[in-house]
């Protein structure tokens, strides 16, 4: 895609790479990306390599879009509210206030719908475009309950039941996608498909009302949050945000990112140009409450200038 933008007309690159191994219990988090040569080869200084430092000093590297979802609904005057990011992965970042931030991984975005597509078609589609498939489907609840245990294996497995108000982040790898494709064997592509995004719906609504739908410290310290904004490529999927919309109380709106002004398609961009400034103006982009480093001081990024 082109810009129309000269080089001389950037000032500063966030350079996040792709992610192929994460794993903050190891102290390791693996993005494929050479920052040194992006910026050697445009002349143009390079920030990358945003999880490294917040994981060696005991965070989880992950979420890191809290901090700017934050600046988004300062702007907007949405706080409190919560942002609900849906990629491979899912993840939420509540905003209770300018100083109050909570944020990690909620469990499956796309990624186990995407390999049940890729799967069923022999590679020829890659996910459920549209809801397509899932949009003609049904939910197996008999398989739902079994997706609880079978989606994630290892050390995950217990990932669901650990407390929301306390930071923890997912690698795709720790997804268990052989046994879930082996569990829906049986299943029509197109009921395979809905009863994984519907999967999907489940898992974000059980972490938001395990963090914000009833425990007395949200209650009578924060307020109850009322304002969900969803981003991320997985909302356009129609059948997993119809999913959500139907478990949620009345009383509580649920926005895509669109309809409050901000940009759904290039949010990720906007988000690495964002943590890219604050590294450079020596601002953390970590917090205790979003990946759970242990001083916000000591995030930070590789800079190339």
């Amino acid at each position: 895609m082109k810009s129309g933008k000269k080089a001389s007309d950037i000032d500063l690159i966030g350079y996040h790479g792709q992610t192929v191994y994460h794993q903050p219990s190891q102290s390791r988090t693996v993005q494929l990306g050479d920052g040194a040569a992006l910026h050697k080869s445009l002349n143009i200084p390079v920030v990358c390599d945003f999880r490294t430092k917040d994981v060696q000093n005991g965070g989880q590297g992950a979420p890191l879009a809290p901090v700017f979802h934050r600046a988004l609904a300062a702007n907007k005057g949405l706080m409190p509210c919560a942002v609900i990011n849906c990629g491979g992965i899912a993840n939420v970042s509540l905003l209770f206030s300018r100083d109050e931030m909570r944020a990690f991984d909620t469990g499956p975005g796309n990624c186990l719908v995407d390999a049940f597509v890729r799967s069923r078609t022999g590679g020829r589609e890659f996910m459920d475009e549209g809801g397509r498939y899932g949009s003609l489907g049904s939910v197996r609840s008999d398989l739902l309950e079994q997706l609880w245990g079978l989606s994630l294996h290892g050390r995950k497995q217990g990932y669901y039941d650990q407390p929301s108000d306390t930071p923890k982040s997912l690698d795709t790898a720790d997804f268990a996608t052989e046994a879930v494709l082996g569990a829906l064997q049986g299943l029509s592509l197109e009921d395979g498909c809905r009863t994984l995004e519907a999967f999907t719906a489940i898992t974000i609504h059980k972490a938001m009302i395990d963090m914000i739908g009833g425990t007395s410290y949200t209650h009578h310290i924060h307020g109850y949050i009322n304002t969900w904004v969803l981003a991320g490529g997985g909302w356009r999927n129609p059948v997993i945000m119809a999913e959500l919309r139907a478990k949620v109380p009345a009383e509580v709106r649920v926005l895509h990112a669109d309809e409050v002004g901000w940009s759904g398609q290039y949010m990720e961009a906007e988000l690495m140009g964002y943590l890219a400034a604050r590294v450079r103006r020596g601002l953390p982009i970590g917090f205790p409450g979003t990946t759970g480093v242990r001083d916000p001081a000591l995030t930070g990024a590789t800079i190339f200038e």
